[in-house]
Formats: C-alpha cells, sequence, structure tokens
C-alpha cells in the first residue's frame, strides 16, 4: 500500500494537476487494489485464469461503489462556469452509438483530406 500513497500524493500533487488538459464534463476514476493471488502469494490472478463463478470470492472483479456512498473524493472535480452551462446540455442530448462517432469522425477526416489535397493542388 506505499506505492499507493505515493501515486495519490503525486496525483494530488500541483506539479501533475497544472500539467494536463482539462477534459470538459468529464473526470477520471482510479481505483488501486492490490492484487489478488494464490494462497502462497506466487501467482497474481486475473480474469484470464479464475472461473466466473469464483471472481467475487477471489476478489478478482470488485464492483465499484455507487456514487451515492460518498466513497469518491471529487474535491479535484470542481465544474467550470462553462461546464456549468454544458452539463444540462449534454444531459438532454442522445448518446451516440460508437459506430456513428467512428463515422462521422471518418467524414470529418475525409473532408480534411479533401481540402488538404485541393490546397496542396493550389499552392
Amino acid at each position: 500500500m506505499k506505492n499507493c500513497k505515493i501515486f495519490l500524493e503525486f496525483f494530488h500533487s500541483n506539479s501533475f494537476r497544472k500539467n494536463l488538459d482539462r477534459i470538459p464534463c468529464a473526470s477520471l476514476l482510479i481505483r488501486i487494489f492490490k492484487a489478488p493471488t494464490t494462497k502462497d502469494g506466487m501467482i497474481v490472478l486475473s480474469k484470464a485464469y479464475v472461473p466466473e463463478n469464483e471472481w467475487k470470492e477471489k476478489e478478482v472483479d470488485i464492483p465499484a461503489p455507487s456514487y451515492e456512498s460518498g466513497k469518491y473524493n471529487n474535491e479535484l472535480c470542481i465544474p467550470t462556469t462553462a461546464e456549468k452551462y454544458l452539463f444540462p446540455k449534454r444531459q438532454n442530448r442522445e448518446n451516440p452509438s460508437t459506430r456513428d462517432m467512428a463515422r462521422n469522425l471518418m467524414k470529418n477526416e475525409a473532408i480534411v483530406n479533401l481540402v488538404t489535397s485541393n490546397l496542396n493542388d493550389i499552392f
């Protein structure tokens, strides 16, 4: 657990936070646990090697606590003025599928490539 404390101290440090770009209306959840091992401590257990019906017992899959449980530290997630305006807008919009987002990104990339190639022809 010493390494977890070192990580958390670093994560909360100003030198770490000031070098990060902020993504509007987004936060990052990091959950750190000591990896479950065999009784002798020699092998780290994972979902690949433990039957699904034993995940809970062996602590291979630990469900996230509900947000309402108060177990999350969100003191670094204070919304900006712009985010306070964006949150209701995002709540009311329909969530696009990954497929639709990928299509949109490909269309945008195709447009950028077309414009760029035309600019290259001009100059």
